[in-house]
């Protein structure tokens, strides 16, 4: 009783003393939430996911799946695949998964199948579905593969060690022997100017990547003459391709602090999006089709064209397990973050189940002070009678 009235005490004044720093609830967001589960079938796993207005734990508050969160455990294999992407933010790593979902390339291939944003932002590449109070616009990803499908054994030796465009480029290559960007001889002028010929009529992307200056809200990234909105601290910028062919395309950066001395590099690459539409139709030919979802398991089929990997958008974690046929199989790392295992030729039942074993390494202490309190209890059970 002394021990039990303790706990009491002390998480009393503990929680009494603690200011919770609870997000405000956004009832317009919470609407564009409801839209999509109304039209999405409950046995279907997929993600949503915004252009970072608002709280990384929003997917907690209003009950979906989704990407971004902020937890103390967070794993670092996950931050890192962010960072090496180039769309992690920098500025808190620790325990932050912040990622800004309007980069169809990344977002297909992670499971992201709906795009919630602020109004004043477009994305050609989604479809605009619902406006919601004037505030959100929910937009469907119609390039977005599931939660796990087929991709080539390359991809289990790709590594990311360039900037995150070219990473991107490796992975749909070791995925699917396609190339969906291409990168563009660019010149340097000085840190402030860089200039290339446009000589593609396709979108393309500029990625500023800088070194330790994480401020990106201090940069300001003018394209002929023509200031990039820069409202949520973006890595990329995407342009759409108006200018005529061979037309010199100046790109000049300005540091509102004064400095830019400490860029890494500045990138250009043209978006090919029929390769990139090739590589999406392949990959979803052999897509995990799940049949069941449970708190602690999925279940479903794949059939595989070929041997290879099972990838899937799961952050690895030894408490995974892959069932194969009912056979328990061996799990690979994929991109050293992702949960993955190797799948031959056929059509398979696939089961992936989260069994944690130090829950049964927390079992011990709970027996051992049982076991020493039923032998204190009978101890004095014993004197008691010697007693009386």
């Amino acid at each position: 009783a002394t021990i039990l009235y303790e706990i009491n005490l002390n998480s009393y004044i503990y929680l009494d003393r603690y200011n919770f720093d609870a997000p405000t609830k956004d009832d317009t967001y919470e609407k564009s939430i409801n839209y999509i589960k109304s039209i999405e079938d409950e046995d279907i796993f997929y993600r949503i996911d915004d252009n970072n207005t608002n709280t990384d734990n929003y997917s907690i508050l209003y009950n979906y799946n989704s990407v971004d969160y902020f937890m103390s455990t967070v794993k670092k294999d996950l931050i890192n695949f962010f960072l090496n992407l180039d769309v992690g933010n920098h500025s808190y790593t620790k325990n932050t998964i912040s990622y800004d979902a309007r980069y169809h390339l990344i977002s297909s291939l992670l499971n992201i199948k709906y795009y919630i944003e602020t109004q004043s932002q477009e994305n050609s590449y989604y479809e605009y579905l619902y406006n919601v109070d004037d505030n959100y616009s929910v937009y469907k990803n119609p390039y977005a593969l599931n939660v796990g499908y087929m991709v080539n054994n390359k991809i289990l030796n790709t590594k990311l060690d360039s900037n995150g465009l070219e990473n991107i480029n490796n992975i749909y290559k070791d995925m699917a022997d396609v190339e969906v960007l291409e990168k563009v001889e660019i010149e340097k002028i000085d840190n402030y100017n860089y200039k290339f010929i446009n000589n593609k009529n396709s979108n393309f992307y500029v990625l500023i990547k800088l070194g330790d200056w994480y401020s990106y809200s201090d940069l300001t990234v003018t394209i002929n003459d023509e200031e990039q909105d820069n409202s949520n601290h973006a890595f990329y910028y995407f342009i759409n391709n108006k200018y005529e062919e061979n037309e010199e395309i100046s790109i000049v950066l300005n540091g509102n602090d004064g400095t830019i001395d400490d860029i890494e590099g500045v990138y250009v690459y043209y978006i090919n999006d029929e390769k990139f539409e090739e590589s999406i139709n392949k990959l979803k030919e052999n897509q995990l089709i799940i049949t069941s979802i449970k708190s602690d398991r999925f279940k479903g089929t794949v059939s595989a064209s070929e041997d290879g990997v099972l990838f899937t958008s799961i952050p690895y974690d030894k408490n995974l397990y892959i069932y194969v046929d009912g056979k328990k199989e061996s799990t690979v790392k994929v991109l050293n973050t992702f949960l993955g295992v190797k799948v031959n030729k056929g059509t398979h039942e696939i089961e992936i189940k989260y069994k944690p074993k130090i829950i049964y390494i927390s079992f011990i202490p709970s027996i051992i002070s049982l076991t020493m309190l039923w032998g204190y209890l009978k101890i004095v059970k014993k004197k008691r009678r010697i007693i009386n």
